[in-house]
């Protein structure tokens, strides 16, 4: 019995490792939020595409727009004008990790365009 104990708190101690060290490098996924457009991962290739070589095809597909957050990191997705063919609505469940978002001007701050004028300025006088 004293056998079982210790290698159960061996296996314990080396998933709690193995944990650590996966979690170290692991990035918090990007908040969306309803109305948010996105492109997702395509998962399913055309059948146009059967037999020929798929590495030109784009790996992402969109807009996508969403339009309702479920929970576990779920999204429901619907097509848009740009993305709708023929008449069929497209709805469907994407995990986030398939998410990616599709514009981001979030990124740059007005303080980079303040300094972008005054360089310009400067060259100017």
């Amino acid at each position: 019995m004293q056998l079982r104990s210790d290698v159960k708190k061996k296996i314990d101690k080396d998933q709690e490792k193995a944990k650590a060290r996966f979690d170290k490098n692991r990035k918090k996924p990007k908040s969306y939020s309803v109305g948010d457009l996105v492109r997702i991962e395509r998962t399913v290739v055309n059948k146009e595409h059967q037999g020929k070589s798929k590495k030109l095809i784009p790996k992402l597909q969109g807009p996508y727009r969403i339009v309702k957050i479920l929970p576990n990191d779920r999204f429901v997705v619907e097509d848009t004008p740009l993305t709708r063919k023929g008449n069929k609505r497209y709805e469907n469940i994407i995990a986030i990790d398939k998410i990616h978002p599709w514009l981001n001007f979030n990124d740059y701050s007005s303080d980079d365009d303040n300094e972008m004028d005054s360089n310009e300025n400067d060259k100017e006088e």
